[in-house]
């Protein structure tokens, strides 16, 4: 059996969906005309496009044979834990330490990399941040918050 089929018919069904948003909100602002355009026009071309993409991609894969495919939890469950500890960590602790944690918990999701890596990279993708976003940008975001 062929896995191509349910993952190109959910595809092409989530464009679909995703054209419907857009050109559902597009007639919220004028729409004017290809010669006059307003507000609305583009958002609208755009969801008939993202229509007939997602029917273009969902329509050939109704005729494949198809079985579910396996769901790779472990990844998703480890991003999903990453980002929520960032959001509960960045206002306690600082930048630094948020994105330390992040990327620790988020390199859960691959068990292959050993301690060294894991430290390694959340050390330097810590110090990046900070530096990108509060040196560089000027962000008022502290390194280390209160709780340190």
């Amino acid at each position: 059996m062929e896995k191509r089929g349910v993952i190109d018919l959910a595809g092409g069904g989530f464009m679909c969906l995703v054209g419907l948003v857009s050109l559902s909100q597009s007639f919220e602002y004028g729409i004017g005309t290809a010669s006059e355009m307003q507000a609305g026009y583009f958002p609208m071309v755009l969801g008939i496009i993202a229509i007939a993409i997602g029917i273009g991609i969902a329509v050939p894969a109704w005729s494949k044979p198809s079985s579910w495919p396996s769901i790779p939890w472990r990844p998703i469950l480890a991003i999903v834990a990453a980002l929520a500890a960032f959001a509960l960590l960045i206002e306690r602790t600082g930048m630094m330490p948020a994105v330390f944690v992040t990327v620790v918990i988020s390199t859960l999701a691959n068990p292959g990399l050993g301690l060294r890596r894991i430290l390694a990279l959340s050390i330097g993708v810590s110090l990046t941040a900070w530096l990108i976003f509060s040196v560089g940008f000027g962000l008022p975001i502290p390194a280390f918050g209160s709780l340190l």
